[in-house]
Parts: C-alpha cells; sequence; structure tokens
C-alpha cells in the first residue's frame, strides 16, 4: 500500500533527466543527441548522489516553490500526501526513504557543469537514476562511493541556473521526465512541470536544496493508478490484518459526488479494490486537485528537499 499512498512522494525522486556530455566542459553535446538549453557552460563537471530526501509534514516548513507569487509556498502533493500517511503508521514516508537511500534500492544522481562556485557564474544541472558498483553500502553516504548512469531509462531535460553568493543555486524552469519504478519489472514515466532547484551546493555536496515542481493531475490519476490495482490487491492478500487500513480508506468508498462514481458496480465492500474506487476515491481526488495555474495551465505543486554527497559516475 506505500506504493499508492506515498507514490509520489518516493519515486518523483527516482528522476530521469539528461546527464549532459563527458568530463570534457562542454555539456552542449549530450548523451542520445538530446536537446541541451544551457550550451556550453564551461568548466569542470562535479558528480553527486543524493543522501537524503525529505518529504515535508506541513506546507509551514516552507519547503516548495510560490507558483502563483501570492507570498506563499506550493506543495500541495507533499503536505496532503504527509497527511493521509499519517492517518496510519505503517506509513513512514521518510523513514522508508532513508532506508532505501542507505541500501542502495534508490538511487538519485546528479551533475553540475560549472565554472566556479562562486562569482554568479552559469551552469547546468542534471538528475538521472543510477546503480551502485561499490562493495560497501556506508559509501553511498560518506560520499565515496562509485555508481553507474543507467543509460535505459528515460533522459530528458536539463535545468539551467546560476551560483550566486555562498554557493547558493537556483536552477531552472524546466520539464524533467521522471523514471516511476512500479516494480521490479515495471517503470512509468511522469513528467514534473516547471521544475526548480533552489539550495546551497559546492564540490562537495548540495545542502537543503528544494526540488519543486508542477505535476498534471491527469498524469497521476489516469497513468499512474491504473497501474497500481494489482499491487495494492497484492499487498492485501500478504498481509490481509495490516491492511485493514487499505480496506477502511478504499473499499466500497466511492464518492457519489463525483462524476460516473455514484452507483458503480466497481464500488463493493467485497475486500478487492479496484481501479474505479481508487479513481473516485474523495481523498485521492482531493490530492489531485490542482492547487496552481501555470501559463493558463492547473497544476498539482510539489516540492521536497534533498542533501547530496559527492560521487563517482564512472560511465559518464
Amino acid at each position: 500500500m506505500k506504493r499508492i499512498l506515498a507514490l509520489v512522494c518516493i519515486v518523483l525522486f527516482a528522476s530521469a533527466c539528461d546527464p549532459g556530455s563527458s568530463n570534457n566542459g562542454n555539456n552542449g553535446n549530450n548523451v542520445n543527441n538530446l536537446p541541451n538549453p544551457c550550451g556550453n557552460v564551461g568548466g569542470a563537471s562535479y558528480e553527486y548522489v543524493i543522501s537524503d530526501i525529505y518529504v515535508p509534514q506541513s506546507l509551514a516548513e516552507g519547503v516548495g516553490v510560490d507558483y502563483d507569487a501570492n507570498g506563499s509556498i506550493d506543495n500541495k502533493l507533499s503536505s496532503l500526501m504527509s497527511l493521509l500517511l499519517s492517518e496510519s503508521t505503517e506509513f513512514q514516508i521518510n523513514d522508508n526513504l532513508d532506508e532505501s537511500i542507505a541500501n542502495g534500492t534508490l538511487i538519485v544522481l546528479g551533475r553540475i557543469m560549472a565554472e566556479t562556485f562562486t562569482g554568479d557564474p552559469d551552469l547546468s544541472l542534471s538528475l538521472f537514476q543510477g546503480t551502485y558498483t561499490g562493495t560497501y553500502t556506508a559509501d553511498i553516504l560518506s560520499g565515496s562511493g562509485t555508481f553507474t548512469w543507467d543509460s535505459t531509462s528515460p533522459n530528458v531535460g536539463t535545468l539551467c541556473g546560476r551560483v550566486y553568493g555562498a554557493g547558493m543555486l537556483q536552477a531552472g524552469p524546466g520539464d524533467i521526465t521522471l523514471s516511476l519504478p512500479v516494480n521490479d519489472t515495471m517503470t512509468l514515466s511522469l513528467v514534473l512541470h516547471h521544475a526548480r532547484m533552489e539550495g546551497i551546493a559546492s564540490a562537495d555536496g548540495w545542502t537543503d536544496m528544494v526540488i519543486a515542481g508542477a505535476v498534471l493531475p491527469a498524469d497521476l490519476k489516469n497513468t499512474i493508478i491504473p497501474n497500481y490495482v494489482d499491487n495494492v490487491n497484492a499487498d492485501i492478500i500478504a498481509d490481509p490484518v495490516g491492511s485493514q487500513f487499505i480496506l477502511d480508506t478504499f473499499d466500497n468508498a466511492c464518492s457519489t459526488e463525483l462524476a460516473g462514481c455514484a452507483g458503480s458496480p466497481e464500488c463493493a465492500a467485497d475486500g478487492v479494490i479496484t481501479e474505479t474506487e481508487l479513481q473516485c476515491n474523495s481523498i485521492i481526488n482531493t490530492i489531485l486537485t490542482p492547487d496552481v495555474t501555470i501559463e493558463g495551465v492547473q497544476y498539482v505543486s510539489f516540492g521536497i528537499r534533498v542533501q547530496a554527497v559527492t560521487a563517482d559516475i564512472t560511465n559518464l
């Protein structure tokens, strides 16, 4: 059940963006001939692995971006997911993320191309999936780990930006194609629009880096939910007692106020969660209701905070 409730909170960070060229200072030539809007920013490449991902518990924490310029941070998806997850002690999103990063099952690599981290230089920044290739997983968090970039994952979107002041980085906006691992054999792709990254960066790592963006509700509702029905029911079968929260939340809980949901035969108290029960659930629909409008398009805002340490990406 963590898959459906913590879906966006976890898998949006397995991002797959264009990693640019090899370490020659020219990131205008990039893998698979993908366009690089930043051009040649010069300098060297700095490689990282994300060592911590934090999903904020409330908007008061200030993690996100003010997309509508009203003076308040926009981060509906994370805050409402955390609220939903708090309904059950089974779901500890940040603890799960910490464990996945530490044991090497969630590897998100980063790369910055820049002349320097002082003096307001231009830069390009990419995130992409990877694999830990070292021997001791403790090296992942120590900054001495070796990794490879996953060349089979989507690679669309490099964020352009700058570093100013005491290593303050700003990158974006831009679109990032995110690789979403459903299970061991299935991967979905989702676009985080108008993505931005803001935080402190140096050759040694990232501190308090915010990754924010805007997600189309239709992408979340119509692309991801149908692919999770089998996984949700498998969880119920595997652990009926521990899955009672799932059944209480979704089984026969279709909202009659949502179009096409009233009287649906797919909404029944039968111990099985159907796609319709997920699509018609009022909690899910509340989470997916747009909260920001950017260039005339409505989105659900999203933001998390990450830290990163140095990494050796051997195939870039």
